[in-house]
């Protein structure tokens, strides 16, 4: 189904967040040029995901709309998290969630980006992803 232009601009934000930041992240300064090393966390915001006492639900932070990653108290929390939440899925387990995850990134373009239909890819709940997620971001922050 063709999507409105306002669904686009949610789903281009949030999935733009999370991957932009994981991109970001993975720069490193080499001699006379810029290198891409992929699945070297930026472990600052694991640790802090980490300390969090009010971690978003992955419900909500997947059905978060622009407005969630740019205004309010939850601001930086919803930032941090669809960076951590990005490189699990790229990375965790050995990249096991990558192709899932990509798989939701392309249907989420034709508008079906909802936390729904991430678990209809996943083929389990959010909820049953939140704990190996938390576990994942606690490892990598070393707590």
């Amino acid at each position: 189904r063709d999507i409105g232009v306002t669904e686009f601009r949610r789903v281009l934000f949030r999935s733009r967040e999370g991957i932009g930041n994981a991109f970001a992240f993975a720069l490193r300064p080499s001699p006379g040029d810029i290198q891409m090393e992929k699945g070297i966390p930026y472990r600052e915001w694991f640790a802090q995901q980490a300390a969090d006492g009010e971690a978003l639900e992955l419900k909500r932070l997947i059905d978060g709309g622009r407005g969630a990653f740019r205004t309010g108290d939850d601001e930086a929390r919803f930032v941090r998290q669809a960076y951590t939440l990005v490189f699990f899925l790229l990375n965790a387990d050995e990249g096991g969630y990558r192709e899932r995850f990509l798989e939701y990134l392309q249907s989420a373009f034709k508008g079906q980006g909802a936390a729904t239909h991430f678990e209809k890819i996943f083929g389990m709940k959010l909820k049953e992803l939140q704990g190996p997620y938390e576990a994942y971001v606690r490892r990598i922050a070393g707590a």
